[in-house]
């Protein structure tokens, strides 16, 4: 039977309990019994051609922002559902976060992130248009991605309630004129507008964190905090139900949409801590999976990739293969990917029976296994399935290898570390702004901390991009450039 399929946009992955409960009276109108997370925060609905006109009625007389078997209008995702609980950034709260995704009086075509750096469940880069908190309150930092080949940092900082006016100008632009004259427009569009900023006096500090174990019960201060993970990422409408009344019964008044797929509830009073348990026990919810099992991606709504994933876990089970602290992207077919590490399907083969064996995979890593860092290494190519695991193995153990020069710092390091002046330059690529700076030398590359850029060989190259020691410059990493 011909299905359609309805993409329903939860702007900021906040969902009120109200929300839930409409939904769940829609799905049960047209006979559905589940639905599926997306990746940016954002719900899928299957359904039948007959009830396609029911549902598309009920979703807009219920002012849902959806479309009907399309993805024109990528949802805006936040941060938000790690606030308070993965990210500690001084000034960046529930209400800061409302309102800029209440300003947007437009529904966006471009992909829009807001996002705290601070924290590692929700990615930071992949929007077309990103934007990250700055050390002065309500000003943020304004990162452009219109293509793979031109990532760049605006030379402003934006004021928090322009941002929806700024976002709503810039893509009027790109769509109109695509990446050209784009530096130019940049540099007038802050009179056109009115636009509160500031310039940017400081590099943006992308600190290191690590990926959090999402789903179960965790205490958070006095409270605690409940993430409810699928498997197969199919959520039963009764569930959904079942969510909509301990809501209500507990004053619990949204929940939040993760881009791993899960639901995060935040705030569950220890009172009513039971009435959670027994929600999860009469749906049979499993809230303690290995992390061998969460941190995985895959692209929304497609069944090859989560038999891929399903194959691979279980391998990795069997050979003890330790992967914590790591996450992994499996692209069936382009996606936003925001992993440490990368397994791309080569072929045409489809994941069943002999033909698996004939497929062959790419394996790519992000620098320093951090996804903030942008670009891709290769590691290896044309990998088939009966060796895929192996690979992995070996580069889960660089991993960790170079988690080590990263944390293990001796006590004569850190004595030299104070002898080092903090204003040594700091010399930047001018590809993918990844900076060298001597109080910390490249841990990659074997530099030991105290040595300056001058000194270093003529052979050395970006530890991200691998551009020549030559096309490194002395310049603030967040100056607009070409």
């Amino acid at each position: 039977m011909a299905k359609e399929l309805f993409k329903v946009n939860i702007r900021g992955g906040i969902l009120s309990t109200g929300d839930i409960q409409k939904l769940a009276d829609a799905c049960e109108r047209i006979n559905c019994k589940v639905i599926h997370l997306g990746a940016r925060q954002n719900i899928y609905i299957k359904t039948s051609k007959k009830h396609a006109p029911t549902l598309s009625k009920i979703l807009e007389e219920s002012n849902f922002d959806f479309e009907q078997n399309n993805i024109s209008y990528p949802n805006i995702i936040s941060s938000y559902a790690a606030e308070d609980l993965f990210s500690t950034h001084a000034w960046m709260s529930e209400g800061m976060y409302k309102d800029i995704l209440n300003s947007f009086d437009y529904k966006p075509k471009l992909k829009i992130n807001i996002c705290d750096p601070t924290q590692g469940l929700v990615p930071i880069f992949t929007g077309v248009l990103n934007f990250i908190p700055s050390n002065y309150q309500n000003f943020y930092y304004v990162y452009i991605n219109p293509s793979t080949e031109s990532f760049f940092c605006w030379n402003k900082l934006l004021f928090a309630k322009d941002i929806s006016t700024f976002s709503k100008s810039i893509e009027n632009h790109i769509l109109a004129e695509g990446t050209k004259d784009l530096l130019t427009f940049l540099n007038d569009i802050e009179g056109k507008l009115s636009l509160i900023t500031k310039n940017v006096d400081e590099p943006l500090q992308l600190p290191r964190v690590r990926f959090p174990y999402y789903e179960g019960f965790n205490k958070s201060s006095d409270k605690f905090w409940l993430g409810i993970y699928r498997r197969k990422n199919d959520f039963p409408i009764s569930l959904l139900r079942s969510i909509s009344n301990v809501c209500n019964a507990t004053n619990l008044g949204q929940i939040n949409i993760t881009p791993w797929k899960t639901f995060l509830l935040k705030g569950i009073e220890e009172k009513d801590r039971i009435s959670w348990e027994k929600l999860l026990s009469r749906h049979g919810i499993n809230s303690r999976h290995s992390s061998l099992e969460l941190n995985w991606q895959l692209p929304d709504m497609e069944k090859q990739s989560q038999k891929i994933k399903d194959a691979l876990v279980k391998k990795f089970d069997d050979k003890d293969i330790r992967t914590f602290g790591l996450t992994f992207a499996i692209k069936t077919k382009s996606f936003d990917t925001s992993s440490s590490i990368v397994i791309e399907k080569k072929g045409i083969f489809n994941f069943t029976g002999v033909l698996k064996h004939l497929t062959s995979y790419d394996i790519y890593y992000h620098a320093n296994f951090s996804p903030q860092t942008g670009a891709l290494k290769k590691f290896a190519s044309n990998v088939g399935w009966n060796y895929l695991d192996d690979h992995l193995n070996e580069l889960c153990k660089i991993y960790y290898k170079q988690l080590d020069s990263y944390t293990e710092v001796s006590l004569v390091e850190s004595q030299q570390e104070q002898h080092i002046k903090t204003d040594t330059a700091i010399h930047h690529c001018k590809h993918c702004f990844t900076s060298y700076d001597p109080r910390y030398g490249d841990a990659v590359s074997d530099i030991p901390k105290g040595v300056p850029f001058e000194a270093l060989d003529d052979t050395y190259t970006c530890t991200v991009c691998d551009a020549p020691k030559s096309d490194f410059i002395l310049l603030d990493p967040l100056a607009l450039t070409a």
